[in-house]
């Protein structure tokens, strides 16, 4: 149906603060899409987070990934900038957003 992959401290991608958790994955299978199962997997994340005491959750999501920012604006995250990366030849590039939990 679908999963997320959370990192911490060190673990992290781009940040790496010990009051912030990384949301690095969050996938539901096309077939359980529009079922709110992404909003009940992101709010576990959130809980996880607030219970941790992080300041704040943070991800990244590819810039084309249009239904993937809005899903995540609507869930208050905000802009905070980007990350190229490289996938083969192709130039591409993360939005950074960042949820302020504390």
């Amino acid at each position: 149906m679908g999963y997320f992959k959370i990192n911490l401290g060190d673990a992290q991608t781009d940040f790496r603060k010990e009051d912030a958790m990384e949301l690095e994955r969050i996938y539901v299978k096309k077939a359980f899409q529009n079922k709110q199962i992404g909003q009940k997997m992101l709010d576990e994340v959130i809980e996880m987070a607030v219970q941790r005491k992080m300041r704040y959750l943070w991800l990244g999501v590819w810039e084309k990934n249009t239904r993937a920012i809005n899903f995540y604006l609507r869930n208050n995250f905000q802009h905070n900038g980007s990350h190229p990366y490289m996938v083969g030849r192709d130039l591409q590039t993360d939005k950074i957003m960042k949820l302020q939990l504390l």
